[in-house]
């Protein structure tokens, strides 16, 4: 198979309702290939819905898609060949063992037994579960299910590898183990990841981040950069009062609106702090002195602000 054109999936006024509610509103965006492309929001933010229409599994509403080239109307085929898909729930055969699932799927994508039997073995290698090879996929845990998963996606040597919440319902060790094996297959290949999350940590692995909210694109860029535009170290502040607050802060300080919040810089936090402390009719209701991390840039994007659930609030 060549190489992954340069631009790994590229979408105009991308569209699409499910009776009167829209899950995705003019989505253009144009992706690099050879990249871990992030898609970060909280759940009904429209993520799943564009995974689905990437992977050919919905057909868009309005405006057009194209993954490594093809357009997903037209030549859904070719880009089900060029793409692998990870979901949330194992596509696997639970009474069937590792090899026999990654055989299926292989004879599903037109691979040669004797390419397939190289590909396969590679992959469990690769992914360090070659000696479960011949255990059955019900015998085993969740983490070693989504690795066999991540091995079934890839038995046909696909460009890009869609991952839609991939490591949802993993503990942290099997999330840990699940990326790490990523890492070791990028090394190894020249493939493009576009992951769907919820999670801020998966999410600054990211070499670009999209952020949605509502169906809409918010915000995209690398994760640094976001961060960064947000400044060095503020006082973020969530008060009843904001204008009360203005006149208590000393006059050589900066309040922004960042989101629901106050976000305050100056060559004082620390006195602010305290004079904010001591000002009752401010209202205040929670402080932090902090750098700004990725929650700070979805709340200041999107205006909502971002629950443990990682549901959206309004």
């Amino acid at each position: 198979m060549t190489g992954p054109p340069m631009t790994a999936v590229e979408t105009h006024l991308l569209g699409h309702r499910f009776g009167q509610r829209a899950a995705l509103q003019d989505i253009s965006v144009s992706w690099p290939s050879d990249r871990v492309v992030g898609v970060l929001g909280p759940n009904g933010s429209g993520k799943s819905t564009l995974f689905r229409i990437l992977s050919t599994a919905l057909v868009p509403g309005s405006g057009s898609a194209r993954v490594a080239g093809f357009d997903v109307r037209s030549d859904p085929a070719r880009v089900r060949a060029a793409l692998g898909t990870v979901f949330q729930s194992p596509a696997l055969d639970p009474e069937l063992t590792v090899t026999e699932n990654l055989d299926v799927f292989a004879a599903l994508h037109g691979v040669g037994r004797r390419a397939a039997s190289g590909a396969i073995r590679a992959l469990l290698e690769a992914l360090e579960i070659d000696d479960r090879a011949h255990e059955r996929v019900d015998r085993l845990s969740g983490g070693l299910r989504r690795r066999v998963d991540l091995a079934r996606s890839l038995v046909h040597g696909p460009s890009l590898l869609l991952l839609d919440e991939p490591t949802g319902g993993l503990d942290p060790t099997a999330r840990s183990t699940f990326w790490a094996a990523l890492d070791r297959l990028r090394s190894e290949r020249s493939l493009t990841l576009l992951v769907s999350t919820h999670d801020f940590e998966e999410a600054a692995r990211c070499d670009h981040l999209v952020i949605l909210d509502r169906g809409r694109v918010a915000i995209e860029g690398s994760p640094s950069d976001l961060v960064a535009a947000l400044g060095a170290e503020a006082l973020w502040v969530d008060c009843d009062h904001p204008e009360a607050l203005r006149q208590a802060v000393p006059s050589d300080d900066i309040v922004e609106v960042a989101g629901r919040r106050l976000r305050i810089t100056g060559p004082a936090l620390t006195e602010t702090l305290l004079r904010l402390r001591a000002a009752p009719e401010v209202g205040t209701r929670s402080m932090e002195l902090r750098p700004p991390d990725l929650s700070d840039v979805y709340e200041s994007s999107t205006g909502h602000r971002w629950s443990a659930s990682g549901e959206g609030e309004a």
